[in-house]
């Protein structure tokens, strides 16, 4: 095959676009196979051709047929290829006069961004879909001009960069510092995927031209994280310039290639694969992963994986996706995951797009694809970098090997992601399936985006979230969370230096008889016990000298704070290991103080899923800041389409406001969330409004339930119990129902009513709770359900 391509290249000037076509039939092999996968649901990729051979960044010449007759059949082609592309812009860079001097060729054309170069590889699809030459021309010449005001740029432009000495602190480290508006000034990869896709039909001249500036465009370009030590490479920042690879690659082995740029690069996306994305899924930055990193960076990984270096084929990337999957609200059609410290999942088009292309076997992709595009595809069609998503575009699937059930995936009810103390369980697979989300943010002395949340939970059911944690931006301190508050003090992050709010620990978590069929569901229920004191107790900051009074080293070991693994990119010590001189680990290095901050007795959080016909949850907190008395407040966030309805002096129930009613009366099957305070005694329960954050002088406003207890110690027993209306509204009968439940249903009974132990009793079934205080302040639990009895 490579040897008849590079026969047809020497024997003629310029090919045809039939003659690409022709090459795209001699592969009949890969053709047959194009979407064949490995073991792993993998895609099997196709040979990198011999130097001189197109395309050869993201496919090989033998891909095109194949690629044409799989894209016009998806979502995305069926609307693109239907009708042709047409740009002003693509026709002005053709008819540009290239006879003007190079600073009014580079006015000519002023068009600087990712929206502009996007039309280069536009308009390079269609030509190349539909096999039309003449068009072709005018595309080439086009692309041609385009690189003609890169070369011009790089002459005269004021932001095309300066050489800078020492990049990230790192002696000898030189060069311009690239971000993204360095690669979208000299086109990015739509420039050059371009030339690379179009490098048959051009003349010898204007691929000389193109190289030329692909070329200049690349030199002395260093982004974040190129030559920089293994251990920071834990930011989304390294995937962030992905799209650097094509612009290397495209003229691979060719004049002005520079294979040590492409070493130096591709070593910062092997230390970012390796680093930053967790092998038992999820990542130190949670959804900023695939919201950023794996935008552009899936382009540097699908060029890696072509030749021979496959970061698909690992744990990372596909546990990722399966903690994406475990992170959506069971029901929510919405492809939004519950809010993290760092960010939810909520990416452009072309991060799922590009991984369903890559992975078009792997079912926890194909889930997530459906879940972010809907049934009919019509979420999620921003035009930023779609048309990285037209080239590789893809539809999810139902089959066998793809479910579409979640129930299928072959994922457990309870998972528990041990990097970030993350703990996730449900009732059961189904649409109505209670879902409990609790997080310790284990790995919090990282650099990223984070709130301040430890110990922070999500409850949802019957399809909808009724506890939230809002998104990252919302939602940065502590009362914007589900955490209890001592006299309005909670956890925080230092003001001085480069702040983090110290970790809490996941240390207790099971499942109870998940395997033994007991009054008919699998499992009584799962559990997680956290520890949030060092939380409350400490403030972090990393400086390298003493940031103020009061600080002191942070010197307790990994296994003192609860971080028992190792892995790559982890250092020795917080304080102390890091080297001053070139920091080997975070953005700035790692050299950690702390002070206190609020300091607790104990801190105790757990959280219980109960299964079964009417599931419910608890939250259960044992508080106690010192033999003070104190105001403990108890939050929890709530949506802003629920309203809040007192029932009793401890009862409270979050009611949808756009439910469907009759004569005032909610409709059967309505979806309600009792949520009932046990204790020794009444908590003071109120609905509060409030500014979470401000932004270009807007308000952002939250809202969340409080419970207040005043006394030594801030214990709280909270059940979340949702239901669905039983009762009809309209009717005798049902008259006379609503008298008797007034809220629609049966609802549980509870007794004694102000008591730390207590029963359920619902549908026949009673659950007893009893509580056991123990020296270290938590309490613990057991559950007595028809003669049997398990310990928490």
């Amino acid at each position: 095959m490579v040897g008849s391509a590079l026969l047809i290249r020497k024997n003629s000037a310029q090919l045809t676009l039939l003659s690409l076509f022709i090459l795209g039939v001699l592969g009949t092999a890969q053709a047959d196979n194009y979407n064949a996968t490995d073991e792993n649901g993998v895609r099997i990729f196709s040979e990198v051709p011999a130097p001189g051979v197109h395309p050869r960044v993201i496919m090989s010449p033998q891909d095109l047929q194949p690629w044409r007759e799989e894209v016009g059949a998806t979502y995305r082609g069926k609307t693109f290829f239907a009708k042709r592309f047409t740009s002003p812009r693509i026709d002005a860079l053709e008819q540009l006069d290239i006879s003007l001097p190079e600073e009014e060729l580079m006015e000519a054309y002023p068009h600087i961004g990712p929206g502009t170069n996007h039309e280069l590889l536009y308009a390079t699809l269609d030509v190349i879909y539909h096999q039309d030459e003449e068009r072709a021309k005018a595309v080439c010449k086009a692309v041609t001009n385009f690189a003609r005001v890169v070369i011009a740029r790089s002459k005269h432009h004021p932001q095309w960069g300066k050489i800078t000495e020492h990049i990230g602190g790192i002696e000898g480290n030189s060069g311009i510092r690239t971000g993204l508006g360095e690669l979208w000034l000299r086109g990015g990869a739509d420039f050059a995927l371009a030339y690379d896709y179009l490098y048959n039909v051009m003349t010898p001249e204007q691929r000389g031209i193109c190289r030329e500036a692909l070329s200049i465009a690349t030199k002395d370009l260093v982004c974040w994280g190129m030559n920089f030590p293994r251990g920071r490479g834990i930011s989304n920042w390294y995937g962030y310039h992905g799209e650097l690879a094509p612009m290397i690659l495209a003229i691979e082995g060719e004049e002005g290639y520079r294979p040590d740029q492409w070493e130096k690069f591709s070593q910062m996306i092997r230390d970012w694969a390796e680093v930053h994305i967790y092998e038992s899924g999820g990542s130190n930055e949670d959804g900023y992963t695939i919201n950023t990193s794996m935008r552009e960076g899936q382009f540097a990984l699908i060029a890696m994986a072509r030749r021979g270096e496959n970061h698909y084929a690992r744990p990372n990337i596909k546990n990722y996706f399966k903690w994406i999957a475990l992170s959506l609200v069971p029901g929510e059609d919405t492809g939004e995951t519950v809010g993290y410290s760092s960010n939810r999942v909520a990416p452009y088009e072309s991060a799922p797009v590009l991984a369903r292309w890559a992975m078009p076997g792997d079912p926890y992709v194909n889930y997530y694809f459906r879940q972010y595009k809907g049934a009919d595809y019509s979420r999620q069609n921003r035009w930023q970098y779609a048309p990285w998503s037209t080239m590789l575009g893809m539809n999810w699937e139902d089959t066998e090997t793809l479910p579409l059930d979640m129930g299928e995936l072959d994922l457990p009810l309870t998972a528990v992601f041990p990097y970030q103390g993350l703990f996730i369980t449900r009732s059961n697979w189904s649409d109505e399936a209670s879902y409990l989300n609790m997080l310790a943010r284990q790995d919090a002395w990282y650099d990223r985006h984070e709130n301040v949340d430890r110990g922070r939970f999500v409850f949802a059911a019957l399809g909808r979230r009724w506890a939230i944690d809002r998104p990252w931006a919302l939602a940065t301190q502590s009362k914007d969370h589900s955490l209890v508050h001592i006299d309005g003090i909670g956890q925080a992050e230092a003001k001085v230096g480069r702040g983090k709010a110290p970790n809490a620990q996941l240390i207790e978590h099971a499942d109870v008889d998940l395997e033994v069929q007991i009054d008919g569901d699998y499992g009584i229920m799962s559990y997680a016990v956290m520890d949030l004191s060092n939380a409350y107790n400490w403030l972090w900051t990393h400086s390298w000298d003493k940031p103020g009074e009061g600080w002191e080293p942070e010197t307790r070991t990994f296994e003192e704070i609860g971080w028992i693994w190792e892995r790559e990119g982890q250092p020795e010590a917080l304080h102390g290991s890091d080297n001053k001189t070139v920091p080997e680990y975070n953005f700035e290095g790692l050299n950690l103080w702390r002070k206190p901050n609020n300091p607790v007795e104990f801190c105790w959080r757990t959280g219980i899923l109960v299964r079964g016909e009417n599931p419910y949850a608890m939250i259960i907190d044992d508080v106690k800041k010192d033999d003070e008395a104190r105001t403990y407040d108890w939050y929890m966030p709530i949506p802003d389409d629920v309203d809040f309805v007192p029932i009793s002096k401890n009862q409270v129930m979050l009611v949808e406001k756009d439910e469907e009613r009759t004569y005032g009366r909610a409709h059967v099957g309505s979806r309600r969330l009792l949520i009932t305070f046990m204790g020794s005694d009444n908590p003071e329960i109120k609905m509060e409004e409030y500014a979470s954050s401000i932004s270009r002088g807007k308000a952002h406003l939250a809202r969340r339930i409080v419970a207040t207890r005043k006394g030594e110690e801030g214990n709280f027993r909270v059940v979340l119990y949702p239901f669905r209306t039983t009762i009809a509204p309209v009717g005798k009968t049902a008259n006379e129902g609503w008298k008797k439940h007034p809220q629609g249903a049966e609802l549980p009974q509870f007794s004694p009513a102000n008591s730390n132990n207590f029963f359920i009793k619902t549908n026949g079934r009673k659950d007893a709770w009893t509580f056991t205080p123990k020296p270290d302040g938590r309490n613990r639990i057991r559950l007595q359900r028809g003669g049997k009895h398990w310990e928490i």
